[in-house]
This record gives C-alpha cells, sequence and structure tokens, in this order.
C-alpha cells in the first residue's frame, strides 16, 4: 500500500469515483496517517460518510476540512448538505450564503483531481436550494447526502 499520502489520497478520490466506499475509506484513512490536517482526504471521508448515511461522521470530517480550508467551496457545500440531512435548517442556509459569496475561478476549482463543480454551477445549486427552505421545512430535514458528490 503507498505511504505516500498525496497517491493515497489520489487513490482514494478514484475509489470513491468508483463508487467503492470501503477502498475509497481505506486510502483516505491512510492519508490521514500520513498527513492528518489534509484537507482532501477529511473532504473525501466526509464524503464517504455522508453517502453511507452517517451525517455526524460526515459533518466531523467535513469541519476538520474547513479548518485546515476554510477557502474550498465544495468543502462548504458538503457541510451545508450534512447540516441539511442533521435538520439544521440554518446551518444549511449559512453554508450555502457562504458558497455564494465565496471567489473562485469558473474553471475547475483545483487540480487535484477532486473536484467535478464549476464555481459558477456550484453557486447556482445553492442559489436553488436556498429556494427550498419551505419545502426542508415541510419535510422535515429528510434530505440525503448520499446525493452531493464531493
Amino acid at each position: 500500500m503507498p505511504q505516500h499520502s498525496h497517491a493515497c489520497v489520489a487513490l482514494g478520490i478514484a475509489y470513491l469515483k468508483l463508487g467503492d466506499l470501503p477502498q475509497a475509506k481505506e486510502y483516505s484513512t491512510q492519508a490521514l496517517s500520513a498527513d492528518a490536517s489534509s484537507p482532501v482526504a477529511l473532504k473525501n471521508l466526509g464524503a464517504i460518510f455522508g453517502q453511507e448515511g452517517d451525517s455526524l461522521r460526515a459533518l466531523y470530517h467535513l469541519r476538520r476540512s474547513y479548518e485546515a480550508d476554510p477557502r474550498d467551496p465544495q468543502t462548504v457545500y458538503g457541510l451545508a448538505f450534512a447540516y441539511m440531512e442533521l435538520a439544521d435548517i440554518k446551518q444549511a442556509q449559512k453554508h450555502f450564503q457562504m458558497v455564494l459569496e465565496m471567489e473562485a475561478p469558473e474553471e475547475e476549482l483545483k487540480e487535484d483531481g477532486c473536484r467535478g463543480r464549476t464555481a459558477t454551477r456550484m453557486k447556482a445549486e445553492a442559489l436553488g436550494i436556498k429556494g427550498l427552505q419551505s419545502q426542508l421545512s415541510a419535510s422535515r430535514g429528510r434530505f440525503s447526502v448520499r446525493s452531493v458528490k464531493i
């Protein structure tokens, strides 16, 4: 198994994209063993736990990712969905608003291979989601982080 943090992060991303959550979790965890504050590995684990339905662990890892890199709109976007899953609508709205206020290039957000959304697309999605407040209240926050690709 690779010991290099970046290689483990890349393998974790690849397995996450393939939908192999156990392998993605294994490599992302290895990346954290090599670099405990890797924002990408933390974000990957947040996405994995979200897809597994473990919203509290998803939130924990996404918060740590945010602490390591507060300028990453995808982490903030993931936090918003984790808060929605936990029915904390005020925090979800706050984080979607943060995404809208962030500046990022129109092209891929980073070149590390884990980004798929452009800043424009994320902002448009955040705007659309902000309009869901009444639906959120009516559904009591039953949204799935599993549909969010981070």
